[in-house]
């Protein structure tokens, strides 16, 4: 067995050949070479005598230890944890997913308001899980619709999508009906077109980050950077303090009172972010508050919850060109980082492990429990460089 197994030389050593091919680990864990040099981890396993592979992470953003740990993780749950999903009804797969997934991740107000989205979509409370289709889901939708509103319908839809990835996960079904759902669902595509969710192209990323530096608040304008470096949510830029930042190793701890899922969240500083914080560390490192960026005005340390996103949109109106999008918001940055790095091709999961989007539930628990901090720090630079090249008319850096 001891032969069998991959380390990290024998990884580094593969050849690249013509065609792709499986180096075996052990347990069905194997390693997939491209002829391009590219690495991936997969897990083959044998359900009903048909073979099934996943795909679970690149080498070596993912190591081999984490690799294993989640090859352990998932044929553990496929021996014990597996559910036929047929004769399962979707309400009780929401109870699983809302008690074990969302209630230990997310505030209460939070889900209370995906209890409150799952309840609109009543017609498939009480459909088996495994005979619900993709037409099912845009009926439910677009009957919504006719009396919520549009943004209503959104999140509807897309706490369908998260509970049928939950019932993928636990191998009930094998296709998710809730996804890409906007050519059917008018309500979706009338939001999208006016909401700032799809990425903008350079010469629109260009104006945006043209208007942030027009921003005449100096404060404000290095909030608003610091949020295009790194792509965080508003509150957690807003009451960031200096205590969460760790110079010495370049990160910005946000502490699990911050953040949406209720976990400590890492964020890897890039250059440009440093040299943010060296500007204000000089305007509000000793004061007795110690919170970052802080208002000049009122009785509170924090900013108010609208100055930046009413900031961008001034400055976007007085200095982006006419044909700019100005229905800007502050939580498109994260899309457009989202689309960009995806373009570059960096890993999906250090990419989605940045933006804390990982659901917490068995089989993915490795991947809440990795950090994957070497990739990221460099996708993190990379990104930061990446946005001051566009903003410069320069080509895009070369991916590290």
């Amino acid at each position: 067995m001891t032969s069998r197994v991959l380390t990290v030389s024998s990884i580094e050593k593969a050849p690249v050949k013509e065609k792709q091919y499986l180096l075996p680990d052990f347990d069905g864990l194997y390693l997939r070479v491209y002829p391009t040099g590219k690495k991936t981890w997969i897990i083959r396993s044998f359900i009903g005598g048909k073979e099934k592979q996943i795909t679970i992470g690149q080498y070596p953003q993912m190591s081999i230890q984490e690799a294993r740990l989640y090859r352990d993780n998932y044929k553990a749950h496929q021996k014990y944890g597996g559910t036929d999903g047929n004769k399962v009804k979707l309400k009780d797969v929401y109870e699983d997913w809302f008690k074990n997934v969302i209630v230990p991740t997310i505030t209460e107000k939070s889900a209370h308001n995906i209890a409150l989205r799952f309840s609109y979509a009543s017609e498939l409370h009480e459909m088996n899980t495994a005979d619900i289709r993709r037409d099912d889901v845009i009926r439910s939708l677009n009957r919504i619709a006719k009396g919520k509103g549009k943004d209503t319908v959104r999140r509807v839809a897309e706490t369908l999508r998260r509970l049928f990835n939950y019932a993928m996960d636990q191998e009930m079904i094998t296709v998710n009906p809730a996804m890409r759902l906007e050519t059917n669902v008018p309500a979706l595509m009338q939001w999208k077109q006016g909401h700032f969710v799809a990425a903008l192209n350079r010469a629109e990323i260009k104006a945006l980050l043209d208007a942030i530096d027009a921003v005449n608040s100096t404060t404000v304008r290095y909030a608003l950077k610091m949020i295009a470096y790194t792509f965080v949510r508003t509150s957690e830029l807003r009451l960031a303090t200096w205590s969460e930042i760790n110079e010495q190793e370049k990160i910005w701890i946000v502490p699990a009172a911050h953040t949406k899922l209720r976990r400590d969240q890492i964020v890897p500083l890039s250059d440009q972010c440093l040299r943010i914080l060296d500007e204000m560390k000089k305007r509000t490192f000793n004061t007795r508050s110690r919170i970052i960026f802080q208002a000049t005005r009122g009785r509170s340390p924090e900013l108010a919850r609208t100055t930046l996103l009413t900031a961008l949109r001034t400055s976007m109106a007085q200095n982006a060109p006419k044909d700019a999008p100005h229905g800007v918001t502050i939580h498109g940055f994260r899309a457009t980082a989202s689309t960009l790095l995806h373009e570059a091709e960096f890993d999906h999961f250090v990419i989605e492990r940045q933006l804390a989007h990982v659901d917490k539930n068995s089989v993915s628990a490795a991947y809440n429990r990795a950090e994957y901090i070497g990739a990221r720090r460099k996708m993190m630079q990379w990104y930061a460089d990446a946005l001051d090249a566009i903003q410069d008319g320069r080509p895009l850096p070369e991916k590290p």
